[in-house]
């Protein structure tokens, strides 16, 4: 198993390559929808729920198969801008406290 994180411009693609038997040709779109499964006793909702989470936050997630063995799954998301909120300013104005306290 082969996990890599590369930050491309605004977005992170997170990849996750195994060197199993990959994921048969006519499946590789289909995964994705729900209730699609290779295995016996699957659900096929896993990757589903995986594309409907990575959805919501406004990234996307695709499958390949590796050229000689295995396959590859990959999401990307964006990457979030820091933006001040009011839970910030009083989480920092707590830990100010603390060590005012503390000291």
């Amino acid at each position: 198993l082969t996990i890599s994180v590369v930050e491309e411009g605004a977005t992170v693609r997170i990849s996750v390559a195994d060197r199993g038997p990959g994921v048969a040709a006519g499946l590789i779109d289909a995964v994705f929808e729900p209730f699609v499964t290779s295995k016996p006793q699957g659900l096929g909702l896993g990757l589903a729920i995986c594309r409907s989470i990575i959805g919501a936050h406004g990234g996307r997630i695709w499958a390949a198969n590796n050229p000689s063995h295995g396959a590859t799954f990959s999401f990307v998301l964006p990457v979030p801008i820091a933006v001040p909120t009011q839970m910030n300013v009083e989480s920092a104005r707590s830990s100010a406290l603390f060590e005012s306290v503390t000291r």
